[in-house]
């Protein structure tokens, strides 16, 4: 016995699903993947205390700003005093880069800030100048 779903009768408002075609992620850009793990240890010293925020002003937004300070603030205060070098240097384990198009970039890290792995999700797009901006932050 096989299911056969049911026939919509003539004139009812259900209508056929359309297969809408998705592109694809750029292929993997070397000079992209190098710049994006760069930018992420930028994030992940900002984050552990030992850079500044405003390092960042004028490439990040200005509510990634705001972000950064509290979520610095909350983790890097395990350590002590900012900046104090105490315990683990924060570093970038991982880094993973998707491109949904030539102009922004996707960033997904794991990183160790504060003695603890963090994950952190970042999206960057390119100016008309060809530098990147970063346009949102979460670290988890």
């Amino acid at each position: 016995m096989a299911y056969e779903p049911p026939v919509p009768p003539a004139g009812s408002l259900l209508h056929p699903v359309v297969a809408v075609a998705v592109p694809a992620d750029l292929p993997d850009d070397v000079g992209v993947q190098v710049e994006m793990e760069r930018w992420m240890q930028v994030l992940v010293e900002v984050l552990a205390g030992r850079r500044p925020v405003r390092q960042l002003c004028g490439v990040a937004a200005r509510p990634v700003l705001r972000y950064l300070r509290v979520c610095a603030d909350r983790l890097s205060a395990p350590l002590g005093y900012r900046g104090a070098g105490v315990g683990r240097p924060a570093q970038v384990i991982t880094v993973r880069v998707c491109q949904p198009h030539e102009r922004a970039a996707e960033v997904a890290g794991v990183c160790l800030v504060g003695g603890r792995v963090r994950a952190v999700a970042v999206r960057f797009e390119r100016q008309g100048c060809g530098a990147w901006f970063c346009e949102v932050v979460r670290v988890g």
